[in-house]
């Protein structure tokens, strides 16, 4: 039968001071920015998401930023597109969904004309956002 070994001053010091540091990260606040600057920052299309591929960029699409400055405005409840095919609609939708996992989590719903398209997307463009490196980090952090 071993020894039981006496924690010294130092080692309980270092575990003192890493459970504080493991408890108060679940209180950090979320990071102070917006939702087009963490996309711009974090997301990377694939090739099958984009014909250019690697990081995000909202300049081949400016008024794209119109709809993120609304998503992240206290003042707008509602956000309404109407627009053309192939502008951006559904990469804006996935941006949306990362950007709020990670900076402000809360529940959410995503509403589809058919059951058949919600299914489209989530087994599609959906698994896309999930794939990201930098989702399933922050998915993993937090369970």
């Amino acid at each position: 039968m071993k020894k039981k070994q006496k924690t010294t001053k130092n080692e309980l010091a270092t575990i003192r001071r890493d459970f504080a540091s493991t408890v108060l990260s679940a209180f950090k606040p979320t990071p102070s920015m917006s939702s087009l600057e963490f996309v711009e920052k974090y997301r990377r299309l694939s090739s099958a998401e984009s014909a250019t591929q690697g990081p995000y960029s909202s300049a081949p699409t400016p008024f794209v930023r119109a709809w993120h400055d609304a998503l992240d405005s206290s003042y707008v409840s509602q956000v309404t597109i109407v627009a053309p095919a192939q502008t951006g609609k559904t990469t804006f939708l996935q941006n949306v969904l990362m950007s709020q996992i990670a900076l402000h989590p809360q529940p959410m719903m995503f509403m589809f004309p058919t059951l058949e398209m919600a299914k489209i997307f989530s087994r599609g463009r959906l698994r896309a956002v999930f794939n990201n490196k930098v989702m399933r980090g922050l998915i993993n952090k937090k369970n």
